[in-house]
């Protein structure tokens, strides 16, 4: 499978296509910011950025067309679509219950103007193990699934297309479908990641209560384990199949965005914030105060889905061999 046959037209229009896809959706979302720069409400009932969370879902859905339309010309679209969408709806049902079960004890959404005001309830632990209506806007379950797509799509299409002649050509192509056929068993623990996250639990817990307000850090314990788990269980079985430049290239597009999305917009014009006080400790004041659990959210979204994704695929691919 050689460049040819695997770009759209060629290199120079498609980074002149991915250009497209993040330049419209950033403009159209600056463009609800009516006061830049005010990062509080004055007055109290003022609202800078109207519908600037659900115009900025944008920055996802213009590129998932685009290379859902690429990936589903592919010759061997076959090899990905199901695997795909397999992960995609994985991606979207953790999100579900992270916002519905988890949600309210780390996350807020102060800028109701921000959305189109159709709110669901979440669960709250700290109150008494009740339902608070009215909390979750649905702007956040758009960004699970078209994020999940996302993710998924651009990894789908470096390993198709972009960086195919790592993974794809010659021998290489040969090993990994090889590599299909011989493992006997997906689960094969690897328990030098259990260790690496009880260090890193280790290190949060003793940074909240040396440095901060005390007691347990429940967000970034809770990254840290879905950062650890999928590698614990599955990584000796499906890491051969991981184009790591495809995984290279997800996630630098995946921090761009994220750059744009939640530091320099999201967070600082309440579109959403985070429950400080649950938090390790370490928040980065030039970003609207962001903690550094969503820095790492950023990597271990990318890495848990590859994982999953690459998974799905073997199961898949010993279907078509």
């Amino acid at each position: 499978m050689n460049e040819q046959t695997t770009a759209p037209g060629g290199s120079v229009k498609v980074i002149l296509i991915f250009l497209a896809c993040i330049i419209i959706p950033v403009t159209l979302t600056l463009m609800t910011i009516q006061d830049a720069g005010q990062l509080v409400f004055d007055p109290p009932d003022a609202n800078p950025s109207p519908y600037g969370y659900t115009v900025s879902l944008l920055l996802f859905l213009i590129p998932d067309i685009i290379l859902l339309w690429w990936l589903h010309r592919h010759p061997n679209a076959g090899q990905y679509m199901k695997a795909f969408w397999q992960t995609v709806v994985l991606v979207f049902v953790v999100g579900c219950f992270l916002d519905f079960m988890l949600c309210y004890e780390w996350f807020v959404f102060p800028n109701q103007g921000a959305t189109l005001g159709i709110r669901l309830p979440a669960f709250a632990w700290s109150e008494g193990f009740i339902w608070i209506p009215d909390y979750l806007p649905l702007e956040e379950f758009g960004f699970y699934s078209l994020g999940g797509v996302f993710m998924m799509a651009l990894y789908a299409y470096g390993d198709a297309g972009w960086f195919s002649r790592y993974m794809h050509d010659g021998k290489a192509n040969a090993e990994r479908l090889a590599h299909v056929t011989s493992i006997k068993k997906i689960f094969q623990p690897d328990y030098r990641w259990l260790w690496i996250g009880i260090a890193f639990w280790a290190i949060g817990i003793i940074y909240k209560n040396v440095f901060y307000n005390g007691g347990i850090p429940a967000y970034y314990c809770f990254l840290v384990l879905i950062g650890i788990f999928p590698p614990l269980l599955l990584l000796k079985s499906v890491g051969p199949m991981i184009n790591w430049q495809a995984f290279g290239f997800m996630y630098i597009c995946l921090l761009l965005i994220s750059l744009i999305w939640e530091a320099t917009l999201g967070v600082p014009y309440n579109w959403w914030n985070y429950q400080h006080e649950t938090m390790m400790g370490i928040f980065i004041g030039p970003w609207g105060g962001l903690p550094i659990e969503a820095i790492l959210m950023w990597l271990v979204a990318a890495w848990a889905v590859t994982i999953m994704y690459e998974v799905f695929r073997v199961f898949d691919l010993r279907k078509l061999l």
